[in-house]
């Protein structure tokens, strides 16, 4: 949590640098741009990187078996926002609202699993059978 701070501090200053440097120099501005993405998106991969270890870590307590669930919910959801926002960006706000519609609906397929589990659970508590 305490490097999340100063990365987003550095990546609206940067956003800011671009957005002047893109009035005068197009050209420049987009490589800075697409520069300064792939410096986040190393960052991300390094913090998915320690998620799925910490993650991992967690089978002496039993939630290993969770861990696959949350962390494909988390991936389709940072793609779908990223794609989204892409989309909103470039313009075509109705397709960016639509990709957010398909990353909820495939986060809550890959949790059916779980749900279907935990009314198993739940029903066999009403039922006495638990």
């Amino acid at each position: 949590m305490s490097s999340v701070v100063p990365v987003c501090a550095a990546a609206a200053l940067l956003a800011l640098l671009i957005s002047s440097v893109r009035r005068t120099e197009p050209g420049v501005g987009g490589a800075m741009s697409a520069a300064v993405t792939v410096w986040l998106s190393f960052l991300i991969a390094a913090g998915a990187v320690y998620m799925y270890g910490e993650f991992s870590g967690l089978s002496d307590n039993g939630f290993s078996e969770y861990a696959p669930y949350v962390l494909k919910c988390a991936g389709i959801g940072f793609f779908c926002q990223t794609a989204a926002e892409i989309c909103v960006d470039s313009g075509e706000r109705a397709v960016g609202s639509k990709i957010m519609t398909a990353g909820k609906l495939g986060m809550l397929a890959v949790c059916l699993p779980l749900v279907k589990e935990l009314l198993q659970t739940a029903l066999g508590y009403i039922n006495g059978r638990v």
